[in-house]
């Protein structure tokens, strides 16, 4: 019986052993990913993202734009009849794809994909940028920390955000590398890196526009730099290149408006957007709307109108208005991240911009005088350099942003002394250079120095250096006098030298012609 047991309890044993010894393959689901790459993660982040900003300008921005309006008789976004909810869901999925981004961005350092780690920086400051324009002060530098015990992230100020938002989009700027492709999932650009570079790029220039009035941000000198250098700082240079999401409509791309007839139920079009467009003749109203018509049954066409914004819940109106065009929620379509229209659009404000601010600026050159003391030569002696330097501000296009950024609102008397700083600083540099000999006899050649120097670091006050005119050049140990004099003390011998030289030829002259005389007068003698 003990045997019997035993055996029982053996082959027990060694049947539990079996059953379980491939217990993890067996529980292994096959349709999940054991391991996820950057790639994994960008898709999904990109449609979600495309997906709700659709949505919510649908829904919310248009009615603020007066792009649209409710015609509902209850509240209204064009009627500013918020809740203070009305910003969650932006909160809620922005922060939500900003913790995919924060993994993907890990993942990519983990897996030494600059371009990745690129792409991410690119997606984080999209998010922040629009984040921050919609809130103000939000969490940054402690979000998305859940992990790490960090449920209450303090909020970091807006400048603060933005500063970050420059900073990732600069690096991801330096970090891209063009001879490598992303991954073929790439729902955007199809793993083109050059693409993606431009999208950073333009979202750089973006971002600086906005912060134009901030002077401590110094965003105009930077967008002229970026405007300035295509090749460090490639942007959008057609349509092509636009950061436009195409949303195929076959699953899981579906388009953003689940249900159709809700794109288009208790909504008119603006009039503020339609009469704009009815007043330009712009060609894309029938893309962007139908036609309204009459309010008497008979549907009778009356060309494009809207309803104003704001107006009254109990407001009736004689027609029915313009309602957007269904085919625009309709995939397959684009959803827009950022279009090269708008990077056209940056430039030309950025030339108003500057424009407008050099107006302000006096043109009238600015004589300044700089006298500089004990200035130290290459040979350590004192010497002092008297002069007088006309400046003006620069008609140049590659540095009139620098005197709208720096210049505007300051007075001459400012700008003189701005000016007389770096004049000084760059003097001395040049003395400092030069052996009192070279100053001295050849000021030309110091005079080209002092311009070379002088000149590059006005430019970056946006101004431009006319005339150097250099009055006197001493020094208090009389170098330079002594100089002078060894120089006249040679000059007056040599004259004395030169005189009794040709005193000396001179007398042999006279002599000799004495000489010819008697030997003349000699011979015509003895003739007789």
């Amino acid at each position: 019986m003990l045997r019997k047991k035993i055996i029982g309890l053996l082959l027990l044993a060694t049947g539990w052993t079996a059953c379980t010894q491939n217990f993890d393959e067996i529980n292994t689901d096959p349709n999940r990913l054991e391991k996820i790459d950057p790639s994994t993660l960008m898709t999904p982040t990109l449609y979600d993202l495309a997906n709700f900003n659709y949505n919510r300008a649908h829904s919310f921005t248009h009615h603020l734009m007066q792009f649209m309006v409710t015609t509902s008789t209850t509240g209204g976004v064009h009627r500013y009849a918020d809740l203070q909810n009305a910003g969650n869901s932006t909160w809620n999925t922005y922060y939500l794809q900003l913790t995919n981004i924060k993994e993907m961005y890990e993942l990519a350092v983990g897996a030494e994909s600059k371009n990745y780690q690129a792409v991410a920086l690119t997606l984080r400051a999209w998010v922040y940028a629009n984040l921050t324009d919609c809130f103000g002060d939000v969490p940054m530098t402690e979000a998305c920390r859940g992990d790490e015990g960090i449920l209450t992230p303090k909020f970091d100020t807006q400048q603060k955000v933005y500063e970050q938002v420059l900073s990732d989009l600069e690096t991801a700027n330096s970090l891209f590398d063009e001879s490598e492709s992303l991954s073929s999932t790439d729902l955007l650009y199809d793993g083109d890196v050059r693409k993606w570079r431009k999208f950073a790029n333009s979202l750089h220039m973006r971002s600086l526009l906005r912060l134009s009035k901030r002077s401590e941000m110094n965003s105009l000198a930077k967008l002229a730099e970026m405007i300035g250098n295509p090749v460090k700082y490639p942007v959008f240079e057609n349509n092509a290149d636009g950061a436009l999401l195409p949303i195929s409509g076959i699953s899981p791309y579906d388009s953003p408006i689940s249900r159709l007839e809700d794109f288009r139920s208790n909504k008119a079009m603006a009039s503020f957007f339609v009469n704009t467009l009815v007043e330009l003749n712009d060609p894309r109203l029938p893309i962007f709307m139908d036609e309204a018509t009459k309010n008497d049954g008979s549907q009778e066409k009356i060309g494009y109108k809207g309803y104003p914004s704001g107006f009254a819940a109990t407001e009736r109106f004689d027609y029915n208005a313009s309602n957007i065009n269904a085919t625009l929620g309709t995939a397959p379509m684009k959803v827009l991240f950022m279009t090269y229209a708008e990077v056209e659009f940056i430039k030309a404000e950025m030339a108003w911009r500057v424009f407008q601010d050099y107006g302000y600026i006096s043109l009238r050159p600015l004589q300044i005088a700089v006298n500089l003391d004990n200035a130290l030569c290459k040979q350590n002696i004192r010497i002092n350099v008297p002069s007088v330097f006309t400046v003006g501000v620069s008609t140049s296009p590659e540095i009139m942003g620098n005197a709208a950024e720096r210049l505007f609102g300051q007075t001459p008397e400012a700008i003189a002394e701005l000016a007389k700083d770096i004049i000084f600083g760059q003097l001395r540099l040049v003395i400092a250079s030069m052996m009192i000999e070279e100053i001295n006899a050849d000021r030309e050649t110091f005079l080209r120095a002092v311009e070379a120097n002088v000149a590059e670091e006005l430019k970056k006050l946006g101004l431009e250096l006319l005339n150097v005119n250099i009055t006197d050049i001493t020094d208090e140990s009389g170098y330079i006098k002594a100089i002078g004099q060894r120089a006249a003390a040679g000059a007056i011998n040599k004259a004395k030298i030169d005189v009794a030289e040709e005193t000396r030829k001179g007398s042999i002259g006279a002599a000799e012609a004495q000489k010819l005389e008697r030997i003349a007068v000699s011979k015509a003698e003895a003739e007789v």
